[in-house]
């Protein structure tokens, strides 16, 4: 695809006009854009950073956005095998930073209804928060959680920000990066 009409500013004293084909020529290079299939749309300009790459403890805001599910196919490095896994991606942007925080959620499937969700899922997490920020404590009295998504959705598009701290889980065999959904007077 030929992007004559997309150019790029260098920084320095002196802004000049670079045409990508012309640095993709100079390089000998071939580029494609893929389309992200979550549905949101970051502006180009924007630094995207995924939970794996931020600061355990840091604390970011943004407006949220719940994307679509999406069904990633891969092959098992071991077995060979292929493999299915479904995800949404929670993304929250920062307009005053210029900054998207994506957020890799996994699912059961490619349905919008998620029954029986454990604690330790990313989507109990993002559910049961939100709900503790209306009704504190709710989290205590429950340990399974069915998720409608669209509804899930419909909520963050009304939000107008979003809170989450970035925690890291001792899961015995291995540690990782999980959220925590915060209000905004504990940041």
């Amino acid at each position: 695809m030929a992007v004559d009409e997309k150019y790029i500013e260098t920084v320095g004293e002196e802004k000049e006009e670079v045409n990508y084909d012309d640095v993709l020529a100079e390089f000998g290079a071939e580029a494609n854009f893929v389309e992200d299939e979550s549905g949101i749309t970051v502006p180009a300009d924007y630094w995207n950073r995924t939970l794996k790459q931020l600061p355990v403890e840091g604390v970011f805001a943004g407006k949220p956005h719940l994307g679509i599910p999406e069904k990633i196919e891969w092959e098992d490095k071991e077995t060979g095998e292929k493999q299915v896994n479904y995800q949404v991606k929670l993304v929250v942007i920062d307009d005053l930073s210029k900054e998207a925080y994506t957020i890799p959620i996994n699912l059961k499937s490619m349905d919008t209804i998620h029954e029986n969700l454990f604690p330790s899922s990313k989507l109990y997490a993002l559910q049961m928060g939100l709900m503790e920020l209306k009704a504190p404590g709710i989290a205590r009295a429950y340990n399974r959680l069915t998720v409608d998504l669209d509804k899930l959705r419909k909520i963050l598009d009304d939000m107008e920000e979003l809170y989450f701290k970035v925690v890291l889980i001792d899961g015995g065999n291995f540690t990782y990066k999980a959220f925590r959904i915060v209000s905004e007077d504990e940041v």
